[in-house]
């Protein structure tokens, strides 16, 4: 189960009619600042129990997960900073991040309501490896079957990668193995009906929908975004060159290629190179606004991308 949670009787009002029908999510109306409200209010009304561990009750069923789903879930994020949070000033700009399939999720609220500023794509591209993708998609198996996961409620359609395969599925050269064995760790799980929905952004013709200002990233040796012997990534001129027909120019495409970088950007080595990148292109959307009144909403994979948000 998911709990919704607003002050601000309008957004709640938005969400209640948004989330109608969402399995497992109930919008609150609650002050966060009020916490023993809060969960009596998570409780009684979103059916949360609080006397099993941290996320037992976090696991709708996996058949009932969709990009789509996410992207609704997204879009009331986004009206909730334009709102206010908790009485504060709305967010004057607001940017979506993405990272893999939620990158297509980013496209769909973008698309589907043009109500962001700006949209940072990372691990995407209209030149998918399907090959590749298929391999890594190989690489999963059961939650309820890893270590890791037995035992904890994941029912059998809940996937997660092998033991070993996240450094060929997600990493490029000489990645830190620290890295790689924390990434492990923590590794979260997925399932496969977020894929259809969700590849449809990457079909050419949604993005030239876009109106948002877009920078898109990819690491060079990112096996599943790249194409063909990681041609599309060469450099960030050849990505750019090999994105630009598909987004009109209202999105002002930038692209970005981090060297060496697999597909999870965010953990190689080099990351700080694209982090300034990201910093640099903000200010583009930002413009003139202040920093306290730009807010950055990251839907995060299992690779990682950015902080959740920020202001």
């Amino acid at each position: 189960m998911v709990a919704s949670i607003d002050f601000d009787p309008v957004v709640y009002a938005h969400s209640n009619a948004l989330l109608t029908g969402a399995p497992g999510v109930t919008p609150i109306l609650a002050d966060i600042r009020k916490p023993d409200k809060v969960l009596e209010l998570t409780s009684s009304e979103a059916g949360i129990d609080f006397s099993q561990p941290v996320g037992s009750s976090s696991r709708p069923p996996s058949l009932s997960l969709t990009a789509t789903a996410t992207t609704d879930a997204l879009h009331v994020m986004v009206q909730s900073l334009r709102a206010g949070l908790a009485g504060n000033a709305p967010f004057a700009k607001v940017v979506t991040v993405g990272h893999s399939l939620t990158s297509s999720t980013s496209i769909m609220e973008a698309i589907g309501h043009h109500d962001v500023d700006g949209v940072l794509l990372t691990g995407y591209s209209h030149m998918l490896s399907v090959p590749d993708v298929l391999g890594v998609i190989s690489s999963y198996y059961p939650a309820a079957d890893d270590p890791g996961f037995a035992g904890r409620g994941y029912d059998s359609t809940y996937l997660v990668t092998r033991p070993g395969a996240r450094a060929a599925d997600f990493y490029g050269l000489n990645p830190d193995p620290r890295v790689v064995a924390l990434d492990e760790a923590t590794k979260e799980t997925f399932s496969l009906t977020e894929y259809p929905d969700g590849l449809l952004a990457t079909l050419p013709g949604e993005t030239s929908l876009m109106t948002a200002l877009v920078l898109l990233v990819d690491g060079s040796h990112d096996r599943m975004v790249c194409g063909a012997g990681f041609a599309a990534c060469a450099d960030s001129a050849t990505l750019q060159a090999t994105e630009s027909p598909f987004f009109p120019p209202a999105t002002r495409l930038r692209t970005y290629v981090l060297p060496d970088s697999g597909h999870a950007i965010n953990l190689a080595p080099n990351t700080r190179d694209y982090h300034a990148v990201v910093i640099d292109w903000m200010k583009s959307v930002v413009g003139c606004a202040s920093a306290t009144s730009s807010a950055a909403v990251s839907v995060a994979r299992p690779t990682g991308t950015q902080p959740a948000a920020a202001r």
